[in-house]
């Protein structure tokens, strides 16, 4: 029990880490998809960033569409803001 609480805390703390620097490239000006927002906050499960990001994904355009049936986004599948974008996307079906 304690090995799975530390590998889990490892996890999010990296996930936290490399989220701080998403967050820092773009601050500089640099181009970050979209998409790695959506999967940094889903893998955090972040329900509101992760829909926020996926909207913009989706007006962007962004390959995270191609991938809206992976289970990283199970959390919020059921919630109506996934299910819109879910049916603008003709090819998440």
């Amino acid at each position: 029990r304690g090995y799975t609480f530390a590998a889990h805390a490892a996890s999010r703390a990296r996930l936290l880490l490399d989220l701080q620097q998403l967050i820092k490239k773009a601050g500089a000006g640099t181009y970050v998809s979209p998409s790695a927002f959506a999967n940094a906050y889903a893998e955090l499960g972040d329900r509101e960033n992760t829909l926020r990001w996926l909207a913009t994904a989706y007006t962007t355009h962004a390959h995270v569409m191609t991938e809206l049936r992976d289970d990283r986004f199970d959390f919020v599948r059921q919630d109506p803001r996934f299910r819109r974008i879910w049916d603008k996307v003709p090819f998440a079906h």
